[in-house]
């Protein structure tokens, strides 16, 4: 059987445009939702990367500032203690013979007196630094003898021994104050000798 084709010649050459079928639409709906959901997921992947990566280098931060302010106060430290060499070497320079010094002192202290602390520190006052003697003792009073008095009669001896005051600059009273122990009045008295600067 022949196939009549009643359209005239000039509409016979119009191709036939490809069209839309709705049954496709949700297809490609889906397609783009999936191309979407792999997007997302991956910019999601990527993000939790990124910040763990971030999260890293911000501990890392942390952990150099912490090791920095270590390394500030080592460097300070050990300033303190470079300073403190030098300033005991310029006192070492100076000779004094220190078993020397405590040998005078003891020849010094009358019987009523003894020492309950002797030290050798270094003192600072303003800018300037100095080496000090440190004395603290007790002395008994003895009858017809005012407390202050009898302290000014052992404070004069140690300021009168040449051979021992003249490593010193002067002598301090910091403190003293009476007490009585067993029934017997007893002074207390706290001393500072600065040694003279080399």
């Amino acid at each position: 059987m022949a196939r009549i084709n009643l359209l005239p010649a000039e509409f016979r050459r119009i191709q036939k445009q490809p069209t839309l079928s709705v049954s496709k639409i949700p297809k490609i709906i889906f397609s783009l939702g999936i191309i979407f959901l792999v997007v997302g997921i991956s910019l999601r992947i990527s993000t939790l990367f990124q910040r763990k990566s971030l999260n890293r280098i911000i501990e890392e931060y942390k952990n150099t500032q912490e090791l920095n302010k270590k390394l500030v106060s080592i460097k300070l430290e050990l300033n303190n203690l470079e300073e403190e060499i030098n300033f005991l070497n310029n006192y070492l320079k100076r000779d004094i013979n220190w078993s020397e010094k405590l040998s005078q002192l003891r020849d010094i202290i009358p019987e009523e007196v003894w020492l309950t602390y002797l030290s050798f520190e270094k003192k600072s006052l303003g800018t300037a630094s100095f080496k000090t003697l440190l004395l603290k003792g007790k002395l008994i009073i003895q009858e017809k003898v005012s407390p202050v008095s009898a302290l000014s009669i052992f404070v004069n001896k140690l300021k009168q021994d040449p051979s021992f005051f003249a490593n010193f600059e002067n002598l301090t009273l910091v403190d003293f104050h009476t007490e009585t122990y067993k029934n017997i009045e007893v002074m207390s008295f706290f001393i500072e000798l600065p040694v003279k600067k080399p």
